[in-house]
């Protein structure tokens, strides 16, 4: 009894160090200068953001049938980046490998029907992203990493978000608010 007690506490202090802030989200910023992309491609890439939050979502709901929706608008919507409109060559190539692999982990994401599974896939999506959004200079708004250290039997997880409040997409009924903002991308001028 001891033992299970001990290991509930270790757990919850786990989840809450680095969360005092967490239901604060950042304050906005005014986009005051000329974004580095064009218009056309922070479109195109925020509607692929904004279907990768929402995939996130599904999976905190833990609604497969959701889910399964969500992989289908993200697998458009990376498909529909503009890529062509970023100047660089460099840039533009390194995005499109991290986009196929992107394509790919989403294919072993609609593969199984198992929710587990598909979280494990979610995090190496979220991971080859994040990349992306740092290869790009993704400069229109803040796109944090958050990390639970419980995910994965104790292994740890990171995720993306749009806002710095936690809600965990590998344990959301047992852990909701378990996790930090580990890192974040802040580009806007």
């Amino acid at each position: 009894m001891k033992y299970l007690l001990g290991l509930t506490l270790m757990a919850f202090i786990a989840c809450n160090s680095g969360t005092e802030n967490s239901e604060e989200t950042a304050p906005a910023k005014e986009l005051s200068g000329k974004s580095v992309n064009s218009e056309a491609f922070n479109t195109s890439f925020e509607n692929m953001l904004n279907a990768y939050y929402q995939l996130k979502d599904q999976l905190v709901a833990e609604k497969v049938d959701s889910v399964i929706v969500a992989e289908q608008n993200l697998t458009v919507a990376i498909s529909a980046v503009v890529f062509s409109e970023l100047t660089d060559t460099i840039t533009v190539d390194g995005a499109k490998i991290l986009t196929q692999s992107m394509e790919a982990e989403l294919k072993a994401m609609q593969a199984t029907q198992v929710l587990d599974e598909k979280r494990k896939s979610f995090e190496m999506l979220g991971n080859q992203l994040y990349e992306l959004v740092k290869k790009v200079q993704y400069d229109r708004a803040v796109v944090y990493q958050q990390f639970c250290p419980m995910a994965f039997d104790d292994k740890g997880a990171t995720w993306l978000s749009n806002i710095s409040d936690i809600r965990n997409p590998y344990l959301p009924k047992t852990m909701l608010i378990c996790g930090e903002v580990q890192d974040s991308v802040d580009l806007r001028k």
